[in-house]
């Protein structure tokens, strides 16, 4: 079996996170405890996957909970599905990290990272073919951002053969609350170009416009946005969880969407997303979700002008036919061929899953390289350059150590980065 281990990081990340987990327990027949309450006994044959199976018979989740402050976890730790965590995969500073990635990164966090090194090392021994790391974490925290950074680093030196994938959320400044945040996500992005094999792109931006538009909520909490990364990260994993046609693990997933080594930020949407009171008057075929899910006002990514796939993975759930498939995958190419490069043949690779996801007896997870993610980068260096031009604020990184040319060296590198997606979207390598 092929394990791998989930680290959330921050209280975005963490609560991301607890969200995937409750729903992956519900999935799996799992109660809150981790016992299994289910017949269905396909739902336990992959659960090694991402759970430990401790003596007394109850299910684990193979993960590690670290934050800089205490608060996020309590809230976790006192949740209903709080019990279904071992003791110690909560990992916790006391001072928080400010907002600053400077903090999270060479501060309090650096002290923090050895004890969460120590925790994967045991976990790793118990693993019989450990596969690789998840992440959770966003972008514009200081715990988020900073943190995240030194353990993409620490991992990646250690587990040089492993696969790393992020589940990362990028800051919007149309519902900010943090000055700091294109600081602390330009020296982020830079350490996810070097260390992970796969970054699910996710921007709050999207999430909001979603739950407006297509859910109808007329003011979205964050728990809300939890809930749709927490049904792409469910949709993601289900081909490593459940057994089904033309499945596919870590490491092939990275195989198919990346092109170029230093092209590995995805683009993600779950279909179906409906109100609650339209539910019952909409279908969800193949040939919804299949145009769902490729349409750009459903993608929890804005994608901007010129976006071109490079290659994507779709994967279906449910009892759905391998032949109807087939055939909307190959409409959806030839209606949009336009949308695909012509010199990447096959660009769309299928996956189905015959358990169905909770509360849907059909639903259809894409994820794709897509040259339209550059649009993200765009804005947050567009935000990132006034800010730095003043040097405002720059004294909180430079008592930690972090210099000015730090930060243009990883501006240049988000600007490099943009443009070879750039590059590829427009023909001209």
């Amino acid at each position: 079996m092929r394990e791998v281990i989930s680290i959330q990081v921050g209280q975005c990340g963490n609560f991301i996170g607890h969200e995937f987990w409750t729903k992956v327990a519900g999935e799996h027949s799992l109660n809150s405890n981790g016992g299994f309450t289910g017949e269905d006994l396909v739902r336990l044959q992959r659960l090694p996957v991402l759970f430990n199976e401790s003596s007394s018979g109850r299910f684990v989740p193979r993960a590690i909970l670290t934050d800089l402050e205490p608060g996020s976890l309590n809230v976790i730790r006192t949740s209903p599905f709080g019990t279904l965590y071992h003791p110690e995969a909560f990992i916790f500073g006391r001072n928080g990290a400010g907002n600053n990635w400077a903090k999270g990164y060479q501060g309090e966090g650096a002290i923090l990272s050895e004890f969460i090194l120590d925790r994967v090392r045991r976990l790793t021994e118990n693993c019989s073919c450990f596969i690789g790391f998840k992440f959770f974490h966003s972008m514009g925290g200081g715990t988020g951002s900073g943190l995240t950074s030194l353990l993409s680093e620490k991992l990646k030196n250690e587990f040089q053969d492993r696969m790393s994938t992020a589940y990362s959320i990028y800051p919007s400044q149309i519902v900010s609350d943090v000055v700091v945040e294109p600081y602390n996500t330009i020296l982020t992005h830079t350490r996810l170009i070097e260390n992970m094999d796969g970054v699910v792109t996710v921007e709050n931006e999207a999430l909001f416009r979603i739950c407006h538009e297509k859910l109808l909520v007329d003011n979205p909490s964050y728990k809300d946005l939890n809930k749709l990364v927490g049904y792409l990260a469910c949709g993601i994993t289900s081909s490593l969880r459940f057994p089904g046609l033309l499945n596919v693990d870590m490491r092939k997933i990275a195989v198919n969407l990346n092109p170029f080594p230093r092209l590995h930020f995805w683009c993600g949407s779950f279909a179906p997303i409906v109100s609650l009171n339209s539910g019952d008057y909409m279908q969800h075929n193949v040939s919804h979700l299949t145009q769902q899910l490729f349409d750009h006002s459903h993608m929890m990514t804005t994608l901007g002008k010129g976006a071109m796939y490079m290659a994507c993975s779709v994967t279906y759930r449910g009892k759905v036919p391998t032949q109807q498939v087939d055939s909307q995958i190959q409409r959806i190419q030839q209606q949009y061929s336009e949308s695909f490069l012509e010199w990447i043949p096959n660009a769309v690779k299928i996956g189905i899953v015959n358990v169905p996801q909770t509360g849907y007896q059909t639903s259809a997870t894409l994820f794709g390289n897509n040259t339209g993610i550059r649009h993200v980068f765009k804005k947050v260096d567009e935000h990132f350059k006034p800010m730095f031009a003043k040097s405002a604020f720059l004294h909180w990184y430079e008592n930690l150590g972090v210099t000015s040319q730090d930060f243009a060296e990883a501006q240049a590198n988000m600007q490099d980065h943009t443009a070879q997606y750039e590059t590829y979207a427009t023909g001209e390598h």
